[in-house]
């Protein structure tokens, strides 16, 4: 029989309570309830570090959100990450033409 971990921050009042959050959902029983990649457990780790710096404490907010993560990405990162994917397309596009405009199905 397994035994469920004990919150961190209750043995160690000093440890932020989201930390401690992150911390048991790494340790959870069923892969459902874990971070499902290791970018989301950056992307929270970062958000806690950014809230930390600049406020001196850490806020509640939801854990491995993909809204977040969104909401995350600059607007010069989105910008360069939609104009490359945009070339990509234009890329495979012009073969597809192409190869309708022959009748070679």
């Amino acid at each position: 029989m397994a035994f469920e971990p004990v919150p961190p921050d209750t043995s160690a009042p000093k440890i932020p309570a989201l930390v401690s959050e992150i911390i048991l959902k790494l340790l959870a029983k069923t892969a459902k309830d874990r971070y499902q990649s290791a970018w989301r457990i950056k992307i929270d780790l970062e958000q806690c570090l950014i809230q930390l710096e600049n406020t001196g404490r850490i806020e509640p907010f939801l854990l491995a959100n993909r809204i977040f993560l969104i909401s995350f990405i600059s607007r010069k990162t989105l910008d360069t990450l939609l104009s490359l994917a945009n070339r990509h397309l234009r890329k495979m596009s012009i073969p597809f033409y192409d190869w309708l405009s022959t009748g070679d199905r």
